[in-house]
């Protein structure tokens, strides 16, 4: 199952991550979307020193994709990753 996370930076911002996952849990899918966040976002903090981007709020929103498409009637969710 694919699984797309969106960042929000404010003022209209938005980042995505995608990532892949066997079906399980909510809970563990929960624990996977926040390690994914977190593993942006340490690729994310050199760029910093170079005027990169500001850190996305702490809520983000997960949802199934399918085919570039989310899933209607598929798993969706928020959760603070920091």
């Amino acid at each position: 199952m694919e699984f797309q996370i969106k960042q929000n930076y404010g003022k209209s911002g938005c980042g995505w991550i995608y990532f892949n996952a066997k079906p399980v849990n909510i809970d563990e899918l929960k624990k996977i979307a926040i390690q994914e966040m977190v593993k942006d976002w340490e690729r994310i903090i050199p760029s910093l020193y170079f005027s990169g981007p500001k850190k996305p709020l702490p809520t983000i929103e997960v949802a199934e994709y399918e085919n570039g498409k989310k899933v209607k009637n598929g798993i969706r969710f928020k959760i603070k990753w920091r």
